[in-house]
């Protein structure tokens, strides 16, 4: 089952940035959808290969970790635009934590602002009995805050108001 929505991201844990499915494997099976890339920590292998976001992504790297899952960089097959999709497991496993992602998402869904990441769709399994990961495509972004404060990056007054 997909949701979509056209309105923007909130500057919520994971997802603060500057613009610039089911329970088995889908159709073809999951290699078909991704590509894995070699590098450091996966030893070659399709480290995507688990990740359910339908026939139409393909994740192409990781681009970070953080407290609630991981984030991909992926292309929209159909559109060919660049996306990022964050996973989320175990969403249900602590209350706290989800209200935090219900929290996130509502606010992503409302939110529409030019400099904050908008909110693509939501993917999850057409199987309630196995429904424990939520993934969250959310418009790319090649930057964040954090790596612009970090970077040596002379600001003008005009970018910091």
């Amino acid at each position: 089952m997909v949701e979509s929505s056209g309105a923007a991201a909130a500057a919520a844990k994971g997802t603060t940035a500057s613009k610039t499915s089911s329970s088995a494997k889908p159709s073809g099976g999951a290699a078909s959808n991704v590509r894995g890339r070699r590098g450091r920590g996966n030893l070659g292998l399709n480290q995507f290969q688990d990740w359910e976001v339908g026939d139409d992504y393909v994740c192409e790297r990781l681009l970070g970790t953080g407290s609630y899952g991981k984030v991909a960089l992926a292309t929209k097959k159909s559109t060919g635009q660049k996306v990022a999709i964050k996973r989320m497991e175990n969403i249900f496993e602590d209350d706290t934590d989800c209200k935090r992602i219900l929290r996130e998402v509502t606010l992503m869904r409302k939110l529409k602002h030019p400099f904050v990441v908008e909110l693509v769709e939501l993917l999850y399994p057409s199987n309630p009995q196995t429904f424990d990961t939520l993934y969250v495509v959310m418009e790319y972004a090649e930057s964040d805050l954090k790596k612009i404060i970090k970077s040596n990056i002379n600001l003008e007054m005009q970018h910091t108001q």
